[in-house]
């Protein structure tokens, strides 16, 4: 399924928690299930929303006659609302990859601007030609998220770029995870590697390692986010850029900025992740009035959309806020 959806796949990239990572690999163990095989539909759902998506997908791929054939079911979270099926053959797997990623984008009926802000691009352009390195990333997505092992994780990514090193994408991967790890010293070589080939990047991916080359290599903090600002204004719809985007502004120090930057995120993507960081970001800036109710809004918000860490992160500042306004039992 990772290889499916290569070429559509607009990962966040550094540190923010939202719906992807490792934490679906401990609900699916809560649920009893080693892995994501043999999942039952209605828990899929339940992932799915748990994690705020709005859609998933489950089905099969097997070979007829030398060809591939997938065949995958689109689903919404919403029960009430009927699946799509999407079936294609080709006896190229980067073929079959296109015709799905194509009709796949087709049945979730987008809005034209969401349509732009993800152009479906071939695979073969956006990843790799090497069918063994395309397995390789696969099997590397599948360590980190499901076994949470990113050791063994960045060890599968550096097979597959020694098998084809200019694969920009797997670099691109590698980085967010090492950023994510705080392992600082070896983002700058992967980063670079990367932009020698970013021909073979998808226009948001370039933007993003540009953002963070000057930033972490070159040091100019300043034109990192100006390039953020520029390019999350002609793509004001793209969630990875608005994300970076507000990581950048408070790192910088304008916090003001940062929080406008959140606020334009919720409104083009509503999960309650996003009341959780603005909250922490007014925090930060002393507005403890404000930040209160978008914190008691992000706990009466469900638990099914907040994953654990976060429920005790959000509880833990929601009472230290309701002392500092001199409240004491109720912060208790």
């Amino acid at each position: 399924p990772q290889c499916l959806e290569l070429d559509l796949d607009h990962e966040p990239l550094v540190g923010l928690s939202v719906a992807a990572g490792s934490n679906v690999a401990e609900s699916l163990k809560r649920s009893g299930f080693a892995d994501d095989r043999g999942l039952s539909i209605p828990l899929m759902r339940k992932l799915a929303e748990e994690k705020g998506f709005e859609h998933f997908l489950h089905g099969s791929v097997e070979v007829r006659d030398e060809k591939y054939r997938a065949t995958l079911a689109v689903h919404s979270v919403d029960a009430a609302k009927n699946s799509v099926e999407v079936q294609a053959e080709d006896g190229d797997v980067f073929s079959l990859c296109d015709k799905i990623s194509t009709s796949v984008q087709q049945s979730l009926d987008l809005p034209p601007e969401d349509l732009e802000a993800t152009p479906d691009l071939p695979a073969r352009d956006v990843s790799t030609t090497s069918i063994e390195a395309l397995a390789l990333l696969a099997k590397a997505t599948a360590t980190n998220a499901f076994d949470n092992d990113t050791d063994a994780a960045l060890a599968l990514i550096d097979k597959a770029t020694q098998i084809d090193p200019s694969f920009a994408y797997a670099y691109k991967f590698k980085s967010q995870l090492l950023l994510s790890h705080n392992r600082w010293e070896q983002v700058g070589p992967t980063i670079t590697a990367a932009l020698q080939h970013d021909y073979r990047l998808a226009d948001s991916s370039k933007y993003a390692l540009r953002v963070m080359k000057l930033w972490f290599l070159d040091s100019k903090p300043k034109l990192a986010v100006e390039l953020a600002r520029e390019y999350s204004k002609a793509h004001p719809r793209d969630l990875s850029a608005l994300q970076l985007l507000s990581m950048m502004e408070i790192m910088h120090g304008d916090e003001e900025a940062g929080l406008r930057a959140l606020e334009n995120l919720q409104e083009v993507d509503d999960r309650p992740i996003y009341q959780f960081m603005r909250a922490q970001t007014l925090l930060n800036m002393g507005r403890t009035e404000e930040a209160l109710p978008l914190l008691d809004t992000f706990l009466d918000s469900g638990n099914k959309e907040i994953e654990e860490g976060q429920l005790s992160q959000a509880l833990l500042l929601a009472a230290k806020a309701t002392r500092k306004m001199g409240k004491h039992e109720a912060a208790k």
